[in-house]
């Protein structure tokens, strides 16, 4: 029977809870005679735990938060090639995923159940927010964005040196991306500090996300607020 090897990644904001890591360790048991654990912290320190308990019941503090958990199933009772399953946890603003799955020595059957199954779980820590981080989000938003200063200058600021100035669409355009690349990089900045792209929701980091939660609220809120400001603002300017 042909064996082979599997690799899979993840590239979407993950929420990873205590949940989640007892449904793929109580998978990896039901699959294989030994799971071994380790996970690396901001600080530089590296951790081997025996238990999936070491890692749940880690404190998790912000200046030493967990940036990687591993997770590897291993039959015969040593780390080889053969016969194992590798999951991963990254904080994808490290690592360009957010999570990997591999499975060495198997065959294609095996490889097909174990990826399904695991890639299910792994799924599920995919946040409602992943989308933000999509090329075509940010595109929106320079377009927005560009709309709206556009349509700012033209109403507040062209006006006053149009007349009289043969340069003023090249004063305008100065302007507007004076105005823009700073303001771009301003929202994208506040989505990273509200939305970030991985939590590991455990320890101290679970009051971290509930304060992620009261961000976000104040983040939509005054982004509404200022969307709906602006607009009135135009519609005054040109209608009243």
């Amino acid at each position: 029977m042909l064996k082979g090897s599997y690799t899979k990644y993840f590239k979407f904001q993950s929420l990873v809870t205590v949940d989640d890591l007892h449904r793929i360790n109580e998978y990896l048991h039901s699959r294989c005679d030994k799971v071994i654990y380790n996970f690396e912290t901001s600080d530089g320190a590296d951790y081997d735990a025996d238990v999936i308990e070491n890692i749940i019941g880690y404190s998790n503090p912000s200046n030493a938060k967990i940036e990687r958990i591993t997770m590897i199933a291993q039959n015969n009772g040593t780390y080889s090639a053969h016969n194992h399953i590798v999951v991963k946890f990254y904080n994808r603003g490290r690592w360009d995923s957010s999570a990997s799955l591999y499975i060495s020595d198997a065959n294609s059957d095996e490889i097909a159940a174990i990826s399904k199954d695991l890639g299910i779980i792994i799924e599920q820590t995919k946040t409602d927010y992943s989308w933000m981080y999509s090329r075509w989000f940010f595109l929106f938003l320079n377009l927005l964005l560009s709309v709206i200063v556009t349509i700012s200058l033209n109403i507040y600021i062209v006006p006053f040196i149009k007349d009289n100035n043969a340069s003023w669409w090249l004063q305008t355009f100065m302007l507007q991306m004076i105005i823009l690349v700073p303001l771009f990089l301003g929202v994208v900045r506040i989505i990273e500090w509200a939305y970030p792209e991985t939590v590991f929701n455990i320890g101290a980091q679970k009051s971290y996300y509930n304060k992620l939660l009261n961000r976000r609220k104040a983040v939509l809120g005054s982004i509404f607020t200022i969307i709906l400001g602006v607009i009135s603002s135009i519609l005054v300017t040109k209608f009243f």
